[in-house]
C-alpha cells in the first residue's frame, strides 16, 4: 500500500502522532511491500508507535518488511518564542477583525512548522493621561497571555482583543516593545539557543521620544540586540503614515527582523 502526503495537524486535540501511520493501544501491525513517504505530524512524521492513554497504557508492536519509509529529518531547529504585540486603540477599528484573522493564521503556521514553540500575546494603547490617552480606558501595555505552547490558547488570546481609545496619534509602542523584550511578566524568554521574535502590529507611530519613559528608537533597538540572543522585531505596519512606516522599518531592520507594509489589515 502507499501512504503519501498526509498531514496530522493536531487542530482538535493538540496532539498529532504519525503522519502516515499511527499504531497504538495494544495494536500489532505488519507493514509489507508499502511506501510511507512525505507525511507530516508533530510527532512521528511518517510512523508513530504509542501506548495511547496515560492512565491505561497498552504496548503496541510494528513490524515493517520490504517497504520504503522516508527517513526523518534529524535537523533540530532551535526552540521558538514569539510575542504578538498589537495596537488596540480606536484607530484600529476597521482593521482589528482582519488582524485577528491574520494573527490566527500565523499561529497555525507556527504550530505546523515547529514542535517546540511558545507564544505570548500583549496589546498596547497609550498612557492613561491626557493628552495621550483616556484616563479611564487606556494603558501603555497589557499582558493578554503569557508564553504558552498551545495554539488554541494563543488564538483565544488574540480573539479576546477589545479596542480602547488613544487620544493623540502616536501610541506607547516603545513601552510595549520594552515590556516584551524584558518578558519577565510573560514567563520569560527561554535561555540558551532560542529564536526570539516580537510580531508588532499597528497603524500609528511611537512617541519619539516617549513621554514618562524617555524611550527612543535607539534605546529599544539597543535593548533588543544586547546579549547573546537578539530579539527580532517583525513589524507589520498598516496604513499610509510615513513616520510610522519609517520607525517600524528601522525597528525591523536594526534587529534582524522583517517589515510588512499593508494598506489595510486584509493585506497582512
Amino acid at each position: 500500500c502507499t501512504i503519501v502526503g498526509n498531514t496530522v495537524s493536531g487542530n482538535t486535540y493538540e496532539t498529532a502522532y504519525g503522519g502516515g501511520l499511527y499504531v497504538s493501544y495494544g495494536s500489532n501491525v505488519d507493514v509489507l511491500n508499502s511506501i510511507i513517504w512525505g507525511n507530516r505530524a508533530l510527532s512521528g512524521s511518517q510512523i508513530a508507535v504509542c501506548t495511547d492513554f496515560e492512565f491505561d497504557p497498552l504496548s503496541s508492536a510494528l513490524n515493517v518488511t520490504y517497504s520504503d519509509i522516508e527517513e526523518p529529518d534529524l535537523t533540530i531547529e532551535p526552540p521558538l518564542d514569539i510575542i504578538f504585540c498589537v495596537d488596540t486603540t480606536a484607530s484600529m477599528w476597521d482593521d482589528i477583525a482582519a488582524i485577528k484573522e491574520a494573527a490566527t493564521q500565523i499561529i497555525a503556521e507556527i504550530a505546523d512548522i515547529s514542535e517546540d514553540y511558545r507564544i505570548a500575546v500583549v496589546d498596547y494603547r497609550d498612557f492613561n493621561e491626557l493628552p495621550y490617552g483616556d484616563p479611564n480606558n487606556d494603558y501603555e501595555v497589557n499582558d493578554v497571555s503569557s508564553f504558552v505552547n498551545s495554539r488554541f490558547e494563543a488564538e483565544g488570546a488574540i480573539n479576546s482583543f477589545k479596542l480602547g481609545n488613544g487620544m493623540d496619534w502616536p501610541e506607547s509602542v516603545y513601552s510595549a516593545l520594552m515590556h516584551c523584550i524584558d518578558a519577565n511578566t510573560l514567563n520569560n524568554w527561554r535561555k540558551g539557543e532560542t529564536t526570539r521574535a516580537i510580531i508588532l502590529m499597528g497603524d500609528a507611530p511611537p512617541h519619539e521620544p516617549e513621554p514618562f519613559t524617555n524611550y527612543t528608537l535607539d534605546s529599544v533597538i539597543e535593548a533588543a540586540t544586547e546579549g547573546p540572543n537578539t530579539v527580532n522585531i517583525l513589524s507589520v505596519m498598516i496604513g499610509p503614515d510615513a513616520t510610522a512606516r519609517s520607525l517600524f522599518a528601522s525597528l525591523a531592520e536594526d534587529t534582524g527582523g522583517a517589515l510588512v507594509l499593508a494598506e489595510d489589515a486584509n493585506e497582512v
